[in-house]
């Protein structure tokens, strides 16, 4: 991970390589929030994702070609039984049915309003981006659904350190999530500089990649405590403002 943090930025220099395939996995690193479970450290980042997944309509879409596909794949997972209506269809990116605008559903609840704003502006640019690519005539990366399980599981499992798999490579070979957070924040830093937001999500990304994300402070507080949730919560209550 890199080692410094400057102002409007994630700390570190920006690495090159196209944008990586897996998103939805790379953004969801800084958000993990839930580690407990009945008064239990589960050795998960965010076992709220690991819960969620066991629905079958839930995870990472997979590959669809158009809006057409998109409603055949709905409609079909709807009439198998695995989803009671279009509104059961849990993936973590899709189009609202009755708003112009896309929906993306993996972030666990954030400790405070100050970290939603900064990951709902991230969301925004991470939208923005995808549109521009679209409409450049770039086809879309076709990445292996399964491969993108195993990548939103592994953002369940360790947060923000370790590795996800480099889905904008083509063996798809472990690469540092550091590295991945600063190739995403090369693609998206035009759209949150055009509504001035650089400066507000760079910091947050910045302190996520010296502190860890939220579910290694609930750990520390908890530490300092000899492991009481109690802490825990008094800590997350400390902090809302």
């Amino acid at each position: 991970m890199p080692r410094t943090r400057r102002r409007g930025r994630p700390g570190g220099r920006c690495s090159g390589g196209q944008p990586p395939a897996g998103l939805d996995a790379v953004a969801a690193r800084p958000d993990r929030q839930h580690p407990y479970s009945d008064g239990a450290d589960t050795g998960y980042a965010s076992w709220r994702s690991v819960l969620w997944s066991r629905w079958p309509s839930a995870g990472p879409p997979p590959h669809l070609r158009d809006a057409a596909h998109y409603q055949r794949v709905v409609d079909q997972l709807v009439s198998s039984g695995a989803a009671l209506d279009p509104a059961m269809v849990y993936w973590h990116v899709r189009p609202s049915a009755h708003l112009p605008t896309i929906e993306v559903r993996i972030a666990d609840v954030m400790p405070d309003a100050k970290t939603t704003t900064a990951y709902a502006l991230l969301v925004r640019a991470l939208v923005g981006h995808a549109v521009e690519v679209g409409r450049s005539g770039e086809p879309a990366p076709d990445v292996p659904d399964l491969l993108l399980r195993a990548a939103c599981w592994q953002a369940a499992r360790h947060g923000s350190v370790g590795t996800l798999p480099g889905t904008h490579t083509r063996d798809c070979a472990p690469t540092d999530v550091g590295r991945l957070i600063e190739e995403l924040w090369k693609r998206v830093e035009p759209h949150l500089g055009r509504h001035g937001d650089d400066g507000r999500v760079g910091d947050w990304l910045g302190d996520v990649q010296l502190h860890g994300s939220g579910s290694a402070r609930q750990r520390r507080a908890a530490e300092r405590h000899e492991g009481g949730l109690r802490a825990v919560v008094d800590d997350l209550a400390v902090e809302v403002p």
